[in-house]
């Protein structure tokens, strides 16, 4: 299985230091517990300013983690959240990325695990 995350920018940002890469990792992780639950509750009550802020939240972190498909997809959901344009369609990418950050997270916690 393709890996979803890519360390390579956050240990060239980190200039290898390992402290300081496993801190942006952790706080990745502890971002996405926290804004993932608030995309998909938003979403379900149509709430488009919470959505929209949730998404864009864990668009840039997700940015430090490499996770290029992630990002591309909570853009599409920021956008539509902006725009007020929330479809069905919405509902799979979210079921998507919920499986990218779940993946993401087994990923990074075996990182850590490692260093």
């Amino acid at each position: 299985m393709e890996k979803v995350t890519n360390l390579d920018f956050i240990q060239k940002f980190s200039k290898g230091d390992m402290s300081r890469v496993k801190k942006y990792v952790m706080m990745y992780i502890q971002s996405a517990d926290e804004e993932m639950p608030v995309i998909e509750k938003s979403f379900h009550d149509k709430d488009y300013k919470k959505l929209k802020t949730a998404s864009h939240t864990l668009k840039s972190i997700a940015a430090y983690m490499g996770m290029e498909r992630a990002q591309q997809l909570l853009k599409k959901i920021e956008d539509s959240a902006s725009n007020e344009s929330v479809t069905e369609e919405m509902a799979h990418d979210i079921t998507q990325l919920k499986e990218m950050i779940t993946l993401s997270k087994d990923e990074l916690k075996a990182f850590i695990a490692q260093n």
